[in-house]
C-alpha cells in the first residue's frame, strides 16, 4: 500500500504540478498598462452547444461581468458541398445569420447583427488500393471568411459601429487578412493573439488564444477565448483600458461575445490561424 501511494505522488508531482506552473504562463500576451490600469472580468461558462444551435435560443446568458445576453436567434444555416467522383476536388461553402440583444443595468439595451460567409476549395491526392503511390497534390486553392457585424444601442439615433472580419488565403487567392471595427472616422484593429506555450514535463505544448483591440497604437481591450490552461481550462478573461465610458466598453462587449460565440465554429478557427497544436510548436 506504501508503495502505491508513493506512486500516486511522484506521479502528481511530475504531472499535476507542472500543469500549475504552466497555468501562470497561458494568458494571452495582452500589454502591460491594460492588465496593470485595466477592468478584468472573468468570462461565464458557455451554455452547451445545443443550446447555442437552436434556431430560437430563449434563455438569457450571463457573458460576464453584468453583460447578459437574451433574445438570441439564428436563421437557418445555409451549407453546400460538392465532390467529384474520385474524391480528389472538394467545394463547400456556408452562410448564415443571427442576431442578439446585450444588456447590462443602468444602460441602452445594445443589438448585434451578424452576418457569415465561410467557402473553401481544395484539392486531393489520389491514393489507388492503398499502394504507397499517390496521384496529384494536395492544394489548397481558395479559402474564404468574411463576417461582417453591425452593433447598435436600440435608441441611438447614430450610425452603428460594424465589425468587419475578412480573410483569404491559398494558391489562387490574394492573401488578405483584415480585422477591422469602425464607425465613421473612427478606427480599431482586431488581431487574433495566441500565447507562446510552454512545454511540462509530458511534453505537451499548451497554447491560449483570444483577441485585441487597438485603437491609435494603444490596446485598448482584449479578450482571451481560450484557456490552455489543462488544469483550468475555463478560465477566460476579458480586459478592458480603465478609461472607456461605460457605452464604449458594452459596445466592444457586443463584439467580444459574437467572438466568444464563434469559439465552437471550426472554420472559423481556422480561417483565423487560431487552431491549437498539441506536441508541436
Amino acid at each position: 500500500m506504501k508503495n502505491i501511494r508513493q506512486s500516486i505522488f511522484v506521479f502528481i508531482v511530475l504531472v499535476y504540478v507542472p500543469c500549475e506552473i504552466l497555468a501562470q504562463d497561458q494568458r494571452i500576451p495582452v500589454s502591460e498598462n491594460l492588465l496593470s490600469n485595466g477592468v478584468e472580468y472573468k468570462i461565464n461558462k458557455k451554455p452547451s452547444s445545443s443550446n447555442i444551435q437552436k434556431k430560437k435560443w430563449k434563455k438569457p446568458y450571463p457573458v460576464f461581468g453584468s453583460y447578459t445576453i437574451f433574445n438570441w436567434s439564428k436563421d437557418a444555416t445555409e451549407m453546400k458541398s460538392r465532390r467529384n467522383f474520385w474524391g480528389t476536388k472538394f467545394e463547400d461553402s456556408e452562410y448564415k445569420e443571427w442576431a442578439f440583444d446585450l444588456f447590462t443595468p443602468g444602460l441602452d439595451t445594445l443589438e448585434v447583427d451578424v452576418a457569415y460567409n465561410f467557402s473553401s476549395n481544395e484539392k486531393a491526392s489520389l491514393q489507388v488500393l492503398n499502394i504507397p503511390v499517390s496521384f496529384g497534390e494536395d492544394e489548397l486553392l481558395s479559402q474564404k471568411l468574411n463576417i461582417a457585424m453591425s452593433i447598435q444601442f436600440q435608441n441611438a439615433q447614430d450610425e452603428p459601429w460594424m465589425l468587419f472580419l475578412s480573410s483569404s488565403e491559398g494558391t489562387k487567392e490574394y492573401n488578405i487578412y483584415k480585422w477591422l471595427f469602425v464607425k465613421g472616422d473612427r478606427q480599431i484593429v482586431v488581431l487574433p493573439v495566441k500565447s507562446k506555450g510552454t512545454t511540462n514535463m509530458m511534453m505537451l505544448k499548451t497554447n491560449s488564444r483570444g483577441y485585441t483591440f487597438t485603437e491609435n497604437g494603444k490596446e485598448i481591450a482584449a479578450v482571451q477565448s481560450f484557456s490552455g490552461n489543462m488544469s483550468k481550462p475555463n478560465e477566460k478573461f476579458v480586459w478592458f483600458d480603465s478609461s472607456l465610458d461605460a457605452d464604449f466598453q458594452m459596445t466592444l462587449s457586443g463584439a467580444m461575445s459574437t467572438l466568444l460565440l464563434l469559439e465552437e465554429d471550426v472554420n472559423f478557427i481556422e480561417a483565423t490561424g487560431q487552431g491549437i497544436s498539441f506536441g508541436q510548436n
